[in-house]
């Protein structure tokens, strides 16, 4: 709309105006707008009331509704913008961006074009985690949110009316807006047990459910649309408009200021800056309050804010991946580079498309070359344009590389392959499972030994202990193990070598010791603590040969696959730069007291993997034929299928000493 239309509300762009600033805020990291993701909602409240009056608007002058038309405008008002910016964000990737990222970055594309975002991104991760900075396209996801609202809903409003009656319809928006509303809580813990099997994995994470999929957001959007239908003439001036008006600012304000990633949202909370939206709309025409709003440089940011947000997110996440976290300095340019592309693109893609200026053929062809682009790139990240800094194939992503690689990749729980018992029973969570590559390559293979695989689970396998993160009934979970492995031991003879890895740091620092009455000891988990459990499992399983396997170096947490498989102009680090690194004073404690505890009780043998993945007194992420140590880099700092075996190949000896003294 412009401002010659008689039914324009300069107020209403400047709400649009307060909805895009906080979500650049809040994307910016400045303190004081952690809610400022409540930007969106108040777009949506925005689009169901300017939607839904138009559609009354028109019914009421002409009898009808021309659908074409409304898609038309929509297309015009939406399209040339989107296409420009995601085009340009891809092109920028394509020269920046490694392999796996440039892969993600491409079906994000497609999935932009085609008005699929929101499903892209529920089925692929959290809004808010970590993974989200490295997603130049993720903002799109409210858009496709907004685009299939456009889709369905003036046929669902002319259907409701012809059945309902034009005097209902605002009732039946409220009914519908209650149910889109009562299913946020209902899907909180992710999807009811009888819809769960109908619906894909995703659905098991409630929050990203609720947040990405329009049938959580309907009732955002029937706040506006219940505004422009039950209420259609102007508000009364006066102090009660006054007051309307600033209740509405302060709950959008109190929304950015106090709501944060970690709540379930939208949900009922949603209906904090949704109503107060609604109340800013309402009254703002009337009240002096909206005549701020009504400003020029308000109305002015209100009317390129479509372009704003479109451009800000790819600046953000580009300005990041180039240079890393942002500084003061950083923020105010990535804020003012915002503000620019989306002022030019304003100026000069959407103005001249939505006054039929230009011709829509470009942007169908546009569309077309955005999708074959994306599946084209999709495929394998356009790997020809970089030469890695390390000997690592750069198919995928960090997290397909850490798939692929991770030291107990390709390894299933159970007896061990080939004839007879296993010689050896390798056991623990994921840091002991890392092992398995190995142990079976380095150790068993060339001695024609064999090993059988019990490891996986992610809590401390020691009686005494429990996990106290949520999500699981983790002291029967480590009883059912224990039990798998007396079986295993009972069955078999002679009894195979246990060999035991575990993220000791870790799980000690998510676990508590449990009393002799089941109860939780309130203090953290030592050492010596471990020691006395491991004593505990090998009288409590009766393993004959207990070998423990300490805690891995923990390397930064730099991802060094990401980072050394960029097209090399756009590298932060050398390689020979993060060969190595100090090994931290708490790993070494931590296996000087485990060895100490196998020299004090006589339980067990101890191995230190940092001896063998240490040089020169520096610890190693990347070994001497350029290969990475370790699959991720992350707290959790599995080992690679290189450093699984460069481990096993120092112990070799040993373990098989061990093995053929049984």
């Amino acid at each position: 709309m412009t401002s010659r239309n008689a039914n324009y509300l300069p107020h209403v762009d400047g709400l649009r105006a307060v909805a895009v600033a906080v979500v650049l805020l809040f994307h910016l990291g400045v303190g004081g707008f952690r809610g400022g993701f409540v930007g969106v909602d108040v777009f949506l409240v925005i689009s169901g009331f300017l939607i839904t009056r138009l559609i009354r608007d028109e019914i009421a002058a002409t009898g009808s509704f021309r659908f074409g038309a409304f898609y038309l405008r929509r297309v015009r008002r939406l399209a040339p913008a989107l296409l420009v910016a995601s085009l340009a964000t891809f092109s920028v990737c394509a020269t920046t961006f490694s392999p796996g990222m440039l892969a993600r970055t491409a079906a994000e594309l497609v999935a932009a074009v085609a008005s699929v975002s929101n499903v892209h991104f529920w089925l692929a991760a959290d809004y808010f985690d970590v993974s989200a900075a490295t997603r130049p396209l993720l903002h799109t996801w409210s858009l496709s949110v907004e685009e299939q609202f456009y889709l369905v809903w003036p046929a669902l409003l002319l259907a409701l009316g012809r059945r309902s009656g034009v005097g209902r319809l605002p009732w039946a928006l409220l009914a519908i807006g209650v149910a889109s509303l009562a299913l946020n809580p209902a899907f909180a813990d992710g999807a009811p047990g009888w819809m769960a099997r109908w619906l894909p994995e995703a659905a098991g994470d409630g929050k990203s459910t609720v947040f990405y999929l329009l049938p959580f957001r309907v009732f955002e959007f029937t706040v506006g649309g219940w505004l422009a239908l039950a209420l259609p003439a102007p508000a009364a001036s006066g102090w009660r408009a006054e007051a309307a008006c600033g209740l509405g600012v302060v709950a959008i304000g109190a929304a950015v200021a106090v709501f944060d990633d970690g709540m379930l949202f939208p949900s009922f909370a949603g209906l904090l800056p949704c109503a107060g939206a609604a109340l800013v709309i309402r009254h703002g025409a009337v009240a002096r309050l909206g005549g701020w709003l009504a400003s020029a440089p308000m109305v002015h940011l209100g009317r390129i804010s479509y372009s704003v947000y479109l451009w800000h997110w790819p600046v953000i996440v580009v300005a990041q991946y180039l240079t890393g976290p942002s500084g003061p300095f950083g923020v105010a340019a990535a804020a003012a580079a915002s503000l620019l592309l989306g002022h030019l693109s304003w100026r000069f893609v959407e103005s001249p498309f939505r006054e039929r200026r230009l011709p829509l053929w470009p942007v169908a062809i546009a569309a077309v070359a955005a999708i074959a682009l994306g599946l084209h790139a999709a495929r394998d990240g356009w790997s020809w344009r970089v030469t890695p800094a390390i000997a690592e194939s750069v198919a995928g992503d960090p997290a397909a590389h850490h798939r692929r690689e991770y030291g107990g990749a390709g390894y299933r729980n159970g007896p061990a392959d080939g004839a007879g018992p296993a010689d050896f029973l390798l056991v623990g969570d994921s840091h002991g499972k890392q092992y398995a590559e190995g142990l079976v390559r380095e150790v068993a293979a060339a001695r024609g030994l064999r090993v059988g695989l019990e490891a996986g689970t992610s809590c401390l396998h020691l009686p005494g202990f429990v996990r106290r993160t949520a999500g699981q009934d983790w002291a029967a979970l480590r009883e059912r193990q224990l039990g798998v492995i007396r079986d295993r031991l009972a069955s078999a003879a002679p009894q195979p070598v246990v060999v035991l890895g575990q993220s000791w740091i870790r799980q000690a620092d998510r676990s508590a010791l449990v009393d002799g009455k089941g109860r939780l000891v309130e203090r953290a988990i030592t050492p010596d603590d471990v020691v006395a459990g491991l004593v505990r499992l090998r009288a409590s399983c009766g393993i004959h040969r207990l070998v423990v396997v300490g805690q891995v170096p923990r390397p930064p947490h730099t991802d060094l696959y990401e980072e050394l498989t960029r097209p090399e102009w756009s590298r932060r680090i050398e390689a020979a730069s993060v060969r190595t690194f100090p090994c931290s004073a708490e790993v070494v404690a931590w296996n000087a007291a485990l060895r100490a505890g196998a020299e004090r009780t006589g339980a067990y043998e101890f191995l230190d993997p940092v001896e063998a993945l240490s040089e020169d007194g520096a610890c190693l992420a990347i070994d001497g034929d350029g290969r990475l140590v370790y699959s991720d880099f992350s707290d959790y700092s599995h080992l690679s299928k290189a450093g699984s075996r460069r481990v096993m190949r120092a112990f070799a000896a040993r373990l098989a000493a061990i093995a053929s003294a049984r």
